[in-house]
């Protein structure tokens, strides 16, 4: 059992017992979810423009696990609006996403070389060998006004296929076979659970980056709640057993869905609340927005339906497209409340 350090008079604990509620309010974390090719990437695309606007210039970070994103994101980063990070070069997505959550960015093309002493034939020999930069969130912060993370399901199976590949739970990865020199192994349970841990993780992490807004896109799952075993309608990140748990350590959580109603032309909505399944009504789709409980009603008076449909961007992005509208009219509802907040204050200091 670990015993906590005894404090003297004018020194300091030599461990945190809990973050400051200034950083735990700076990060704000959303995440929009839905089927490949429903628009997750033109909204986040969206959002980065708008973040880069309100700041007044400040940088938005892309972190991509998918190619598309390379597509989708290239006029932002030729612009020199988002500067990115795509995770599908990565030889250690484990590490990589751990250090960026907390912080750290990598610097793209830039190394360091050290000297490191290596056996070859019997023999000692010093060789020289290169490692990535890093730039510490001391020398970023207050240059950057959001971090978008496209696509939690795919970093999460990257680190799943690592582990599988690099043979980390050896124990339970005693059936595989060997071909052409290689091994090739399957997924072992613990893998699948320390990958579910693991996400969780980084979004919780990520969740404390000094910024206005931190948004994740993902993929929906069909999973079962871990307590009564029930179906679950949410964001995936491998397997379904933690479906559940992802909207816990989400502000605004939003998903998007195709729907066909009669004749009228197949259009996306972005629910922010649940909504029941399009194939059974007994189960729902997950979705929620955090607001000031006294702002609740005139968020549904905006969105009675329970969802918006997004619209596409113009061509010179003069427009309020994506999800921008929405946020803003949070933004507004949000600036409302501090301002009843503070009358209720000073109302009540006054005696009144």
């Amino acid at each position: 059992m670990m015993e906590l350090p005894v404090a003297k008079k004018g020194q300091d604990l030599d461990i945190e017992i809990a973050a400051s509620d200034i950083a735990q309010v700076l990060g704000r974390t959303s995440m929009d979810y839905g089927d490949s090719g429903d628009g997750k990437s033109t909204r986040a695309h969206s959002l980065a423009r708008y973040y880069f606007q309100k700041s007044g210039g400040k940088k938005v970070r892309l972190v991509a696990a998918e190619d598309s994103s390379k597509n989708v994101f290239a006029d932002l980063i030729e612009a020199g609006i988002v500067e990115a990070v795509f995770m599908t070069d990565s030889g250690s997505p484990l590490i990589t996403m751990e250090r960026i959550t907390e912080g750290w960015w990598p610097l793209v093309g830039e190394y360091e070389l050290y000297d490191k002493d290596e056996k070859i034939d019997g023999k000692i020999v010093k060789t020289q060998k290169r490692r990535q930069k890093w730039q510490s969130k001391d020398e970023w912060e207050g240059s950057v006004s959001a971090y978008i993370f496209e696509g939690l399901t795919t970093s999460c199976e990257l680190i799943l296929n690592y582990l599988t590949s690099t043979n980390r739970f050896p124990r339970e990865q005693s059936d595989g076979f060997s071909d052409g020199g290689r091994t090739f192994m399957a997924a072992s349970q613990t893998s699948y659970g320390f990958t579910q841990v693991e996400g969780i993780k980084l979004i919780k992490t990520a969740g404390m980056l000094p910024v206005e807004r931190v948004h994740w896109t993902a993929h929906p799952s069909k999973g079962k709640d871990e307590f009564n075993k029930e179906a679950v309608r949410g964001p995936k990140l491998v397997g379904g057993a933690a479906t559940d748990q992802v909207r816990k350590y989400i502000g605004i959580l939003l998903h998007s869905d195709r729907v066909k109603e009669g004749n009228k032309p197949e259009e996306v909505r972005v629910y922010i609340t649940n909504h029941p399944d399009q194939d059974n009504n007994a189960i729902s789709w997950k979705a929620k927005t955090t607001i000031a409980p006294g702002k609740a009603q005139a968020l549904i008076n905006l969105y009675p339906k329970g969802y918006f449909v997004p619209t596409f961007p113009n061509e010179d992005y003069s427009n309020d497209d994506g999800l921008i509208p929405f946020f803003k009219a949070l933004e507004k509802l949000e600036a409302e409340a501090s301002d009843a907040a503070n009358i209720f204050r000073d109302r009540i200091r006054n005696g009144k």
